[in-house]
């Protein structure tokens, strides 16, 4: 019987956004509600027989300032990765692990933060988006 194969699973993706409008006075100025440009690229694995997978995800993420001036809070540019994995247990049983924000990056996302005071840590601090965490899930498939 001959030996199978290694399937290396892949999945990337990119995207961008900076849209300008004019204000009364005609100058340039971005839309307060688009996010920031965002690249995000992805590598995975799955078993032969798919009994088990692995996937990394590394996102890429812009700074971002409300445009309505300078009191307000820039959420600065980061960069985080994902490592996922699951394991069939068997045809009707799949564990899923997830270990997010791999390096334990500290940064504040745009949509939270903007509108915030640049000068009101407290608001900003407890808008910090999730350090280091582990998330685990079970499927059931009848």
């Amino acid at each position: 019987m001959p030996k199978k194969s290694a399937k290396l699973g892949r999945l990337f993706g990119a995207g961008a956004s900076n849209y300008k409008a004019t204000d009364r006075l005609g100058a340039k100025v971005a839309i307060d509600s688009v996010q920031p440009a965002k690249a995000t690229l992805g590598f995975g694995y799955d078993s032969p027989d798919d009994k088990y997978g692995v996937g990394l995800t590394s996102s890429f993420v812009a700074g971002k300032r409300s445009d309505n001036g300078e009191q307000f809070y820039h959420a600065g540019g980061y960069h985080v990765m994902d490592l996922a994995t699951y394991w069939n247990i068997n045809p009707n049983i799949r564990l899923n692990v997830n270990l997010n924000n791999l390096f334990n990056q500290k940064y504040h996302d745009y949509a939270t933060v903007s509108g915030m005071s640049a000068t009101d840590s407290t608001q900003i601090e407890r808008a910090t988006m999730p350090e280091r965490h582990v998330s685990a899930s079970l499927s059931f498939n009848f």
